[in-house]
């Protein structure tokens, strides 16, 4: 795939190495995907929206009205080592492996949705 920008062609199939000096930003775009006005971007028609002027990213929607948006499930890796529970994981959740049970920091313990510890 050849592009240029400022002039200067470039072969993006490996051969040319971009300086991040060079190009301020890169669009991974296929076709069908958009751009909207030039912040927002569209993959595969609702698999990954992005909302830049929103703030609002949404998956399987084209329409995220909250920041984290997704039209399906989640699904969180099961583990009994979230990391030690702090002031930069407070809100985090995280499915306790052992307890078989959902977790969440409070900025001091990871505690069950109950309010009682995540043993």
């Amino acid at each position: 795939m050849n592009a240029s920008y400022a002039g200067v062609a470039y072969d993006l199939t490996g051969t040319d190495v971009i300086g991040a000096t060079e190009i301020e930003d890169i669009y991974l775009l296929t076709a069908g995907d958009t751009t909207g006005d030039g912040a927002n971007f569209t993959f595969d028609t609702s698999l990954l929206v992005i909302d830049a002027t929103g703030d609002k990213v949404g998956f399987g929607t084209v329409a995220p009205v909250t920041t984290v948006h997704i039209n399906a499930t989640l699904k969180l890796e099961p583990t009994d080592t979230p990391g030690t529970c702090g002031a930069t994981l407070e809100g985090t959740i995280f499915y306790n492996n052992t307890a078989n049970r959902m977790c969440y920091c409070d900025a001091s313990n990871w505690l069950l949705f109950n309010g009682s510890a995540c043993a």
